[in-house]
């Protein structure tokens, strides 16, 4: 059997303004316009604002759109919903603000007279206010924080595939996660470790079951990495189109081992092409 000359590359295209049209969503996004902000007069009446305090608090909801807007168009945050979808798992366990969170609790033994100790308590408590505020909002300090599950799973999947196909051993990890069309397919290998982990630590049931498909789709994963290939202008950042990862499957008829023969009967020959067929498709996790 030849082999075909013919090359299939995944087409990447970036669709502009697609966020600001209502009842489309495009690739990569996940927040949908479906309408203009309530007016005042859709506004329940004992919820009225004076035309003041309604000005602060557009600012202020202005604001807080502009940072969750920013906040789920981070790349790191995109994979993370992936890894959830994945997995079924709630975002929380893979993306956390909890990290150094402590409860403050506000007490003082100030030798101030009652007036300066007064004033210094409400200043103490609008701080303490202010600072758990800031830790329990999510957009409120631009970072994300990575569980220890995403980290070292991740790191996993990175190292297994870098290891085991030497066409991408220089590839980089930002890469995989920021890619389109790829960074699915790297998404579901870290949930495809995080799952054998699972099994392995015996908190899931039917574990001999359980890791067997499991790993068995894992490795179809790590083969469908051989036809991904680092190519210019992929990923789009800051109005530059930098290196990125997309899918190429330039052998569409691969040939494999085979053995033709006229002596043996028919049975003989089945079972040698059994065999032969299962070698090829047996592949190692990293070998």
């Amino acid at each position: 059997m030849a082999n075909s000359p013919e090359i299939i590359t995944a087409k990447i295209t970036y669709d502009e303004g697609c966020e600001g049209i209502p009842d489309r969503i495009c690739e990569g996004d996940n927040i949908e316009t479906y309408g203009e902000r309530v007016d005042d007069s859709e506004v329940p009446p004992w919820l009225s604002l004076s035309a003041g305090d309604k000005t602060e608090v557009d600012k202020y909801e202005d604001a807080r759109e502009k940072r969750l807007k920013d906040m789920r168009s981070s790349n790191v945050y995109k994979f993370v919903m992936l890894l959830s979808g994945f997995t079924n798992e709630k975002m929380e366990k893979y993306w956390t603000r909890s990290t150094g969170v402590q409860k403050t609790n506000f007490s003082t033994d100030s030798p101030f007279d009652a007036a300066q100790q007064v004033s210094k308590e409400a200043t103490a408590q609008q701080q303490i206010q202010y600072h758990n505020w800031y830790l329990n909002t999510t957009w409120a300090d631009g970072l994300v924080y990575l569980t220890p599950m995403v980290f070292a799973h991740m790191e996993e999947a990175f190292t297994a595939i870098t290891q085991r196909h030497d066409h991408l051993k220089d590839v980089y990890l930002w890469q995989f996660i920021e890619s389109p069309r790829i960074r699915s397919l790297f998404a579901r290998m870290v949930a495809m470790c995080i799952r054998v982990s699972s099994a392995l630590s015996g908190h899931k049931y039917h574990l001999n079951n359980t890791y067997k498909r499991v790993n068995l789709e894992r490795m179809r994963l790590m083969n469908v990495f051989q036809h991904v290939h680092l190519k210019p202008g992929v990923i789009k950042h800051d109005g530059k189109m930098e290196p990125g990862l997309v899918f190429e499957k330039r052998d569409l008829n691969p040939q494999y081992a085979g053995m033709r023969t006229s002596q043996d009967d028919i049975y003989s020959r089945l079972a040698l092409a059994n065999q032969l067929s299962s070698m090829n498709r047996t592949k190692m996790f990293l070998n």
